[in-house]
């Protein structure tokens, strides 16, 4: 159990740490946060966090405008939350629903 807490601990620092940055526009900051968050996540096998972890990015790279990576990100996020059953799977698709408002239709098909 101890070698479970050690790993887990880290992981939600990191994501933690990582919304702080994404609040004060640290984009890159935050970024390399979210990527320790979900390495850990993804050797661990902890689906439920790497998804959500995919859905912050999703949301963070939206915010910088870059809309293919915010889409391939929410995208993978839907997969897995889907796929667990989660709750969060809605919000991960309202938040596509606000990329496809954002930019459009047209354009959010041919980039997704």
């Amino acid at each position: 159990m101890k070698q479970k807490v050690f790993i887990v601990i880290p992981k939600i620092i990191n994501h933690q740490i990582g919304n702080i940055h994404q609040v004060r526009g640290e984009y890159e900051k935050a970024l390399e946060k979210y990527n320790r968050s979900l390495k850990i996540s993804e050797e661990v096998g902890d689906k439920s966090d790497i998804a959500l972890t995919l859905a912050q990015v999703g949301r963070l790279k939206y915010e910088q405008r870059r809309y293919q990576e915010a889409i391939s990100a929410l995208s993978r996020a839907t997969l897995i939350f889907e796929e667990l059953g989660s709750p969060y799977l809605e919000l991960a698709m309202k938040d596509l629903d606000s990329i496809k408002e954002g930019i459009g239709e047209d354009e959010f098909n041919e980039i997704s």
